[in-house]
C-alpha cells in the first residue's frame, strides 16, 4: 500500500486518535522486511532534518539515518512519517521523493492535512490522501462483538423485515453508538466499562480544541492577504 514506482504517497489523514499510526504500523509496516518510524511532532531531532532547506531525498535520508542510527533501505524498507502536519516543509519534501526517487516506499499520516496552516505549498498530485474515518454502526457492532447483529441487519429486507425484538435490541445499541461515537479508544473502553466512556471523552476533547482554536486562527489570518481589494 506504500508508495512504489510512479505511484503516489499514501497519506492517512483523519481526525485525532482515529487509528492512523496503529494503520502505519499494524497494518502497512508488516508488509516490509522492516520499517523506520518518525513521529516529527515528537522526535524534534527528525524534524530539524527537514530545516535545513535542502529538500534532496539523499540528503533527507542521509540525516534521517543518523537520527535513527540505523541504515534506510527505501527500495525495500517502508519510510513512516507520522505527525507530517507538525512539519509543512516535509510534506513539500515527498514531492521530491516522488519526482528523483519514485521507486522508494513512504507513507505518511496526519491530522489537518489540506487546511493552510503555513506558507509551504502543498504537493498536489503527489500524494494519495487516504480519509481515515471514526467507526460507523456496522463496525461498531464488530467491535462491540455484536457480530450476530449485523448479520440480521444485512439479511434484512422488505420481504423480511426484523422481527420486533430484534429491532428493539438493535434500536438499544444503535442509541449505545449515538452516546460512545466511532473513536476507537471510547469504543475500547466501552466492551470494559461504559462509564469509563466519558472520561475518554474528555481525553479527546480537550486536544481538539487548542488544535480547532490554533487552526482557525490561523486561518483567519490568511483571509485579508486573500481579499481583491475593493476598487
Amino acid at each position: 500500500m506504500a508508495r512504489g514506482f510512479a505511484q503516489e504517497t499514501p497519506a492517512l489523514k483523519g481526525i485525532r486518535q482515529s487509528g492512523k499510526t496503529y494503520l502505519l504500523k499494524q497494518l502497512f509496516a508488516p508488509s516490509f522486511p522492516a520499517s523506520h518510524y518518525f513521529d516529527l511532532k515528537m522526535n524534534s531531532a527528525a524534524k530539524a532534518v527537514f530545516s535545513s532547506g535542502n529538500l534532496d531525498p539523499q540528503h533527507i535520508l542521509q540525516e534521517l539515518e543518523f537520527v535513527a542510527g540505523k541504515t534506510i533501505d527505501v527500495s525495500r524498507e517502508l519510510l513512516i512519517f507520522d505527525e507530517i502536519q507538525a512539519c509543512p516543509t516535509a510534506l513539500t519534501a515527498l514531492k521530491y521523493f516522488c519526482e528523483l526517487m519514485p521507486g522508494a516506499f513512504i507513507a505518511a499520516a496526519g491530522s489537518l492535512l489540506g487546511v493552510h496552516l503555513s506558507q509551504e505549498p502543498f504537493p498536489i498530485g503527489k500524494i494519495d490522501m487516504i480519509n481515515v474515518d471514526p467507526l460507523d454502526f456496522r463496525e461498531f457492532l464488530s467491535a462491540t462483538g455484536e457480530n450476530r447483529a449485523i448479520d440480521l441487519l444485512t439479511e434484512a429486507n422488505p420481504y423480511k423485515p426484523l422481527s420486533d425484538s430484534v429491532h428493539n435490541r438493535i434500536w438499544q445499541i444503535y442509541g449505545k453508538y449515538m452516546a460512545v461515537g466511532g473513536m476507537p479508544e471510547a469504543v475500547e473502553v466501552t466492551s470494559i466499562m461504559f462509564k469509563m466512556v466519558s472520561g475518554q471523552h474528555t481525553t479527546l476533547f480537550v486536544p481538539y480544541s487548542s488544535i480547532w482554536l490554533k487552526a482557525g486562527y490561523q486561518t483567519l489570518q490568511g483571509i485579508p492577504a486573500r481579499q481583491t481589494p475593493s476598487t
